[in-house]
Order: C-alpha cells, then structure tokens, then sequence
C-alpha cells in the first residue's frame, strides 16, 4: 500500500471546495491535472483520483472518459492496495456499472460489462448495495427480460434502504401488473399487493417520500378518498 500524497490531497481539496462552490469546470481542471500527468506515464495518482474524477465526467455528461477513469481506478486500486480495498473497490463497480448502462451498447447488454461490475458492487456490504441491486434489478428486467430475478433484487434493495424510488417504483409496477382477483370487484390483486408494500415501507422508513406519495395516489383510485388526502398531505410536508 502506498502512502498518501499530501500534494495529491491538497489538490482533491482544492477540487472539492470547487465543486461546493458550484465551479464544476474548475474541479474538473484540478481532478485533470491530478492524473494527466500519471496517464502520461511521468508520475502516479492515487486510485481515488480516477474514480472522482471520472464520476464528475460521467455526471458532466462525458460516459466515455467517465468509463475509462474508473475502469482506470480499479486497476490501480487492486495494484496500490488500500484500506478497506473491498469497500473501495465495490463502490467503484457500482459506479463503473452505471457508466456502462448509461453508455447502452454492448456495455449495457453484454454481461462482462454492466452486469458483472453489478453483481461484484452487490457482494459487498456498504452504502453502495442497496443501489447495486436497484440497478440489478433494472439489468435483469430490461435486458434479460427476467421479472422474477428483478422482483428479487427489487426487494433487496428495499430491504437495505426502503428510501430508493426507483426500486420501489419498478416493484410496484410489476405488483400492479397481477391478475386481478376476480372475487372481489373493488381491487385487484396487484393493488393490494401494492397497497401492503407500501404500507410496510412507511413502517419501516417513514421519511420514504415516494411510498408516501404513490400510496396517496393509488388510495385516490380506489375511491379510499379520506385516506388519501391524509396521505397526500404527509408526502408533500
């Protein structure tokens, strides 16, 4: 394991003071002249310089360069070594995975690429696993066409942070999608369904604006009209 850079740490500060200034073109100057150099082969730079600097491209609407920093990032990472390398190395999977989805092609679809770096952030526990299944979730749905696969990794992600829109989004849609139950002719099986996710996601995590909100609407269509205004009113406080 290397030691760190002071230069290299005063420059990242350097660019996040940028960032929280609002000055994206000045970070992204400072994150550049932490790696031109190591790209050049006329010095190093530290894994993390890659990886922040290629998120901010990607974020910047630049995937390519974004995917070629990260996948930058994780070739040092595993050459340098790190504390906590398994951490590190599965938020940069998840973030690299993103890239590929968002760069669609053979990236999205071919499973070394998006798909692989999914599975490796999803192993590991951190902050980056919940969204890591989310986007599984979508892999699986949308490219694999497999809806039982993606309701699980829809459902895990919710169970690491019942907060993720997407995933409860997606879940909700295929519940919905259900046969309807056709001895009652008030609801249909997807909508209870529906109706007890959502339930036990505001039990779980009462500030899961999106459960709040999609509850109100769902008890609007079933003519549940009181409880939907209350519902209604507790989403947008």
């Amino acid at each position: 394991m290397q030691p760190t850079s002071i230069r290299q740490q005063a420059i990242r500060g350097l660019a996040r003071v940028a960032l929280a200034q609002g000055d994206t073109c000045q970070a992204l100057h400072h994150y550049g002249e932490l790696v031109s150099k190591a790209l050049m082969g006329r010095g190093s730079a530290e894994h993390w310089a890659y990886a922040e600097y290629g998120w901010l491209l990607f974020q910047e609407g630049n995937a390519d360069a974004g995917r070629f920093q990260l996948e930058t990032a994780l070739e040092v990472l595993y050459r340098q070594g790190a504390h906590n390398m398994e951490q590190i190395a599965a938020d940069y999977h998840h973030k690299l995975a993103r890239i590929y989805w968002a760069l669609d092609g053979h990236y999205k679809t071919e499973r070394e690429y998006c798909h692989a770096h999914l599975l490796d952030a999803a192993a590991e526990e951190g902050p980056q696993q919940a969204g890591a299944f989310e986007w599984l979730g979508h892999w699986y749905r949308e490219v694999a066409k497999d809806d039982v696969r993606a309701r699980k990794c829809y459902q895990r992600a919710l169970a690491l942070d019942p907060t993720l829109e997407g995933a409860g989004t997606a879940l909700c849609k295929q519940l919905q999608a259900a046969p309807a139950d056709s001895t009652d002719s008030s609801t249909s099986c997807g909508a209870q369904l529906v109706m007890e996710l959502l339930q036990e996601i505001l039990i779980r995590a009462p500030d899961a604006q999106w459960a709040r909100a999609r509850l109100a609407k769902l008890q609007l269509q079933l003519g549940q009209y009181d409880e939907a205004v209350t519902s209604h009113q507790a989403a947008i406080r």
